[in-house]
């Protein structure tokens, strides 16, 4: 079994030689993969820049001639049906990376060509900052922070090699992770801390029917892996608890994407959704003078949540049905009118219904006909309010077999 071991060979080409050897002298093949494009490499490389270059149209002394983030595309251009190449073939079975921010960066970029399942590891210096979040975007990259820059030959840089080299030899060890579907369906679901209770509801009620329920965090890169499978057909059925990602590009949140829901709705699978969470905005702790006046809930020491006005959650409503109104198949949303979370049940200070019923009105006038939208006399974190949602998934998949 073959593992890929990427890396800019101008610059780390000794500290990757040595990856490699830890590697190989767990029993297992390399191919090293030199990503570097300005000056020469310092040791040698079983996929060369100049076979990158070939890939991509160009010679290595045009990439090298372009600005720096060109130069970086076209290495990506070349490389990525080289890495597909060589694993659809059956010659690359896991990778490893070890650079800098922009090593890191193209690396995760070629790891995204590699299935779900296949080990994916990064050796960073970088890996606790900002940028880290858009490598591992909906890929499953195991990020190992190290701390000191991973550059020189010192007891530091040798252990941390030692241990990468071994957690990926371990993973390698491990059963390939291959898709298994249930016979009846697989269902993606989305959830989060505020809405737990409500999802491990649904999925009792799903998996004693016999459908495999595969569930997704509801931050930002857990919803947008989810889409990124949906759009390739791993998914029978999607059941959206907390749809937060439509809140967040709405209201320029760092979590948020403008194509939120739009995978889905292209995809013409059976979509329920529920507003788990929705009516609340996140509120970061520089930000809070900026929401004077409003109740904030706490949902730890760094991460804060004030509920939506009424015209913020009726633009919300709109919003929503826009893009609701893209989709192929059956939508299903299912409204509980006391309490859309642990934080605003009924009684509590975030409960707003004035604001919640906003969002339903402005969901109901601006929805196509066929988009059916019920709100049940529950809270969202009630076993009553999940079996409704299991209710709609019954209706809208006996129709899909009618």
């Amino acid at each position: 079994m073959t593992i890929a071991v990427l890396g800019m060979l101008e610059k780390r080409g000794k500290e990757i030689e040595y990856l490699k050897g830890c590697i190989e002298r767990k029993g297992y093949r390399t191919i090293v993969v030199d990503l570097g494009r300005e000056s020469e490499p310092q040791i040698e490389a079983d996929i060369t820049r100049g076979q990158i270059a070939k890939r991509a149209g160009m010679s290595v002394e045009e990439i090298r001639a372009l600005p720096r983030h060109e130069g970086q595309e076209v290495v990506l251009k070349g490389l990525l049906p080289i890495i597909r190449d060589l694993h659809e073939k059956g010659e690359l079975r896991a990778a490893i990376c070890l650079g800098g921010t922009t090593t890191a960066y193209m690396a995760s970029v070629a790891m995204g060509e590699l299935p779900f399942g296949v080990p994916k590891f990064i050796i960073c210096s970088a890996a606790a900052a900002p940028p880290a979040r858009r490598w591992l975007a909906k890929k499953d990259i195991v990020l190992m922070n190290t701390v000191v820059h991973v550059i020189g030959n010192n007891w530091m840089i040798r252990g941390l090699m030692q241990q990468a080299a071994a957690a990926v030899c371990a993973m390698m060890e491990a059963p390939p992770v291959v898709p298994v579907k249930s016979k009846i369906g697989t269902v993606a679901m989305t959830l989060y801390g505020n809405a737990e209770r409500c999802a491990m509801y649904v999925r009792e009620g799903l998996e004693e029917k016999g459908y495999q329920v595969v569930s997704f965090h509801a931050y930002g890169p857990g919803e947008e892996s989810m889409e990124d499978m949906v759009s390739k057909g791993i998914f029978d059925t999607v059941i959206d608890i907390v749809p937060r990602r439509a809140v967040e590009s709405l209201f320029g949140r760092a979590m948020g994407s403008k194509n939120a829901l739009k995978p889905i709705c292209q995809s013409g699978i059976p979509y329920i959704l529920a507003p788990g969470g929705i009516n609340l905005l996140s509120v970061a702790a520089y930000q809070k003078s900026d929401f004077k006046g409003r109740k904030i809930f706490a949902m730890d020491p760094y991460r804060f949540l004030t509920h939506m006005n009424e015209e913020e959650a009726g633009r919300l409503g709109e919003e929503m049905a826009n893009k609701l109104n893209e989709a192929k198949g059956p939508v299903r949303f299912i409204i509980p009118v006391r309490g859309w979370s642990t934080a605003d049940p009924v009684g509590s200070e975030m409960y707003d219904p004035e604001a919640d019923k906003a969002f339903t009105e402005a969901l109901r006038k601006k929805s196509k006909k066929g988009i059916e939208i019920r709100e049940v006399e529950a809270w969202l974190e009630e076993q009553k309010f999940a079996e409704e949602i299991v209710a709609a998934f019954d209706e809208v998949m006996a129709e899909r077999t009618a």
